[in-house]
């Protein structure tokens, strides 16, 4: 009976460790201000695979840019990631010009510096992670 409940115990430790978990993915962007000078910014952004999708499939992305996160989306769209087979990217503020919003408005008036974080994060997510079709949430 130990035997067992060792194994058992072993088995619950050993499906939790493998379980899926964001990666974090820092970059360096190469953009620039609103006047055109040359910019680069430290950024980074998660990405959450579901198990059981290799990257041999290819699969929708679903990418999150919330306004008050700076870490990886939270377990509710992990879980519907791993049900509806999606990845889940999470983009973070942290390291733009602005540091405590989207720097999202017309890019004449404040530069293009998170147009270009958001396109760079799809191009890296679909080329790493074999992603065919992005859809983008904003949340504040």
């Amino acid at each position: 009976m130990k035997t067992i409940l060792s194994f058992l115990s072993f088995v619950l430790f050993a499906s939790a460790a493998l379980a899926a978990t964001a990666v974090k993915v820092t970059f360096t962007l190469n953009t620039t201000d609103v006047n055109g000078a040359p910019l680069t910014q430290s950024r980074y952004y998660y990405v959450y695979r579901p198990n059981g999708y290799p990257t041999t499939t290819p699969l929708p992305m679903v990418l999150i840019m919330e306004a008050n996160v700076g870490g990886p989306a939270d377990g509710t769209f992990n879980n519907k990631s791993a049900q509806a087979g999606f990845v889940v990217v999470t983009g973070a503020i942290p390291g733009n010009s602005k540091a405590i919003s989207w720097v999202n408005d017309y890019s004449q008036w404040v530069g293009p510096e998170d147009y270009d974080y958001t396109t760079e994060v799809i191009n890296r997510v679909k080329a790493s992670d074999n992603c065919k079709e992005t859809r983008v949430v904003f949340s504040v």
